[in-house]
């Protein structure tokens, strides 16, 4: 008799904390920052050396915790798996230092307090006389990293729209302005995105035009978009094994977990993918709901009841005068 092999559950309950105070930018560089603070050049060696491979991360404007005694800041606890379609909302960022603080100020930061990861600085605030005015040591996430990572997200959700969720009417004639062949190579060029190698000679080189042959320009999206998932994925998430039922009902299960906010959202457009989830936005409140049940019939969210289906409809007919 053959074992059953257990399906990885995906673990998207990550409990994330928000600053009752929000958060500011600090810094030069952002309209409005406290320009007082500065890179702290006493972070620990770890991090140091996180720094110098990204140097971009180290560039002002920083985000931080908006309290004024950062030791002590209050905080709540969200759940962002309670949002259906978390990545969509960051792709839809605009990528300024407002945009990116009012997606902070809702749904909190991407990197939490983890002083370790590769996505966090220290900062520091200088006095008047130039002494060092801050209590401890402060985190913070630069405006940089924030606008890299919302152009790697936003250029995912835009192929996966193109390739569609069944996989069956892929929008080709935009496919074939981003997946570009030149001097022998097929590049992904999309403004503002991660550009990237996706076939050379040796290298998946049957994507290659040649002669009469046309690039495979679907599956050549496939390959791009399974790449930067599967990095970002590598980064901000990890397989764990947990233990599941009580006394000897206990069994092993495989899991997958977010390690922080940017984590969640890269598995949520990787469960869309996997799962052939279809997402909508609703054309009255432009929630995102999810409409896999009847993608053609479900226009509407739920969020509100029937509100937003009502809605429409009353504005419908109103347009032909039968409602005042």
């Amino acid at each position: 008799m053959e074992a059953q092999v257990q399906r990885p559950e995906f673990r998207e309950n990550l409990s994330w904390r928000k600053p009752v105070n929000g958060f500011k930018w600090v810094g030069p560089g952002a309209s409005g920052a406290d320009c007082d603070w500065e890179l702290d050049d006493l972070a620990d060696e770890s991090q140091q050396g996180t720094l110098q491979q990204e140097m971009i991360d180290q560039q002002p404007p920083w985000l931080i915790d908006g309290s004024t005694r950062f030791c002590d800041a209050e905080a709540s606890d969200y759940s962002p798996q309670k949002e259906v379609a978390l990545h969509r909302i960051l792709a839809d960022v605009e990528p300024s230092a407002d945009g990116i603080l009012r997606f902070a100020n809702q749904y909190g930061n991407l990197f939490g307090n983890d002083r370790y990861a590769d996505g966090k600085v220290y900062v520091k605030r200088r006095d008047s006389q130039g002494r060092e005015a801050t209590e401890t040591d402060v985190l913070g996430e630069s405006l940089a990293r924030w606008q890299r990572e919302i152009q790697h997200i936003r250029a995912a959700v835009h192929l996966w729209d193109l390739i569609g969720p069944n996989e069956q009417d892929p929008n080709i004639k935009e496919l074939k302005r981003i997946i570009i062949q030149r001097g022998g190579v097929v590049r992904f060029e999309h403004h503002g995105a991660p550009e990237g190698i996706i076939a050379a000679p040796g290298y998946q080189d049957e994507f290659l035009r040649g002669g009469k042959r046309q690039t495979d320009v679907v599956g050549a999206a496939k390959r791009f978009l399974v790449a930067l998932v599967n990095s970002n994925l590598h980064r901000t998430a990890s397989p764990q094994l947990t233990i599941v039922g009580l006394s000897q009902a206990e069994e092993f299960r495989t899991t997958i977990s977010p390690r922080n906010l940017l984590g969640a959202m890269w598995l949520m457009l990787f469960l869309e993918i996997s799962e052939k989830r279809v997402i909508k936005k609703c054309p009255e409140c432009d929630t995102w709901f999810d409409a896999t049940r009847n993608p053609t019939r479900l226009i509407y969210c739920r969020t509100h009841g029937a509100g937003c289906r009502k809605k429409a409809s009353r504005r419908r007919l109103k347009d032909k005068g039968l409602l005042e």
